[in-house]
């Protein structure tokens, strides 16, 4: 692909005492997620940064966006690299924020974002070489389509609301028939494994369906933002004025679902690996995977906290300064 493509990051340094300060001002309110695992620091951003240099040097501009934090060891000056403040495109009234769903929907309207760009979050690295074809094909976002059962929200799991809510708003536009008629040589691919097998299943029940999370790097075209944008904004600048992760927000999800039941995208088994990381036996996985080069990308997601945490983090940053011992150029 010929045209230029940006990454987006999201990043927040936790361990900010003032940042801290201001998240305990609001942190009182009900039916947030203000949980400790969401604000743990792995201490190993500079290695994302390594790895897009390695793995993709194709990049146009990395957006690296933060509430102003600025890591100390970033290169401010790097040519590639745009610092974005959630001041610079959201509204002045949503903020100060610290809930990654009203800072994501909006991320289409960053100052000088390509027309094509792929979101990430912080714990999503490269971990061997991609081509733009990873991401793009003829102009289009590559995708893996599934279906799942109807996402239902759960008192105790914040997530399911917004995945219940992405699914409320999807259904309230798309006809599920309509769906898998239109789509069916997209969604249905018998090299999708176990997702063809379940997408099956749940494509001929009456029921509403949920759409797959690969939980990865998302490719998007602004264009995917903007037609949601265009029929739900009233829903969208409520989330984005919810300062915590809540049970009424939307989330970027919406916009790579709804551009799937358009068919605007190109249809590709995924080939990332997710990784959900819960003691030191997953986080060897994780080393193994950062090692060996078996994945394009992976995900890595804790849910620990305490010593655990802290044994986890040591076993994956040995294996990211192993693969990326050199400085990159966003670093000084």
């Amino acid at each position: 692909m010929d045209k230029p493509i940006d990454f987006v990051v999201l990043w927040v340094d936790c361990n900010d005492a003032e940042w801290q300060k201001e998240k305990n001002r609001y942190a009182g309110v009900k039916d947030v997620d203000n949980s400790v695992i969401r604000y743990q620091d792995w201490e190993n951003f500079k290695y994302w940064f390594r790895s897009v240099e390695k793995y993709a040097p194709w990049v146009n501009r990395v957006h690296l966006v933060t509430n102003g934090q600025i890591p100390a060891w970033l290169n401010t000056e790097c040519p590639k690299l745009n610092l974005v403040k959630h001041s610079d495109y959201m509204p002045s009234s949503s903020l100060p924020t610290f809930n990654s769903s009203a800072i994501e929907v909006g991320i289409c309207d960053i100052p000088e974002l390509s027309e094509h760009f792929v979101y990430f979050n912080d714990d999503m690295f490269l971990t061997a070489p991609v081509s733009t074809d990873y991401f793009f094909k003829n102009g289009m976002p590559v995708d893996m389509p599934g279906f799942i059962c109807a996402p239902k929200a759960k008192d105790d799991n914040v997530f399911s609301f917004l995945m219940r809510n992405n699914s409320d708003v999807i259904f309230s536009h798309f006809n599920k028939k309509s769906i898998v008629v239109d789509g069916f040589w997209r969604w249905f691919r018998p090299w999708y494994g176990k997702t063809f097998v379940r997408s099956l299943v749940y494509a001929i029940q009456k029921d509403r369906v949920g759409f797959v999370i690969p939980h990865l790097s998302t490719p998007y075209v602004k264009e995917d933002f903007k037609r949601v944008w265009d029929k739900e904004r009233e829903k969208l600048i409520a989330t984005q004025h919810n300062r915590f992760r809540s049970k009424t927000d939307l989330t970027h999800f919406l916009f790579r679902n709804w551009r799937m039941c358009e068919g605007k995208y190109v249809a590709r088994k995924s080939i990332g690996k997710y990784f959900s990381v819960s003691d030191e036996d997953v986080a060897r996985k994780v080393a193994t995977a950062i090692i060996n080069n078996k994945y394009p990308e992976i995900c890595i997601n804790e849910v620990c906290s305490g010593e655990i945490f802290e044994r986890v983090k040591e076993i994956v940053n040995n294996a990211f300064k192993q693969k990326f011992p050199e400085k990159s150029m966003f670093e000084q």
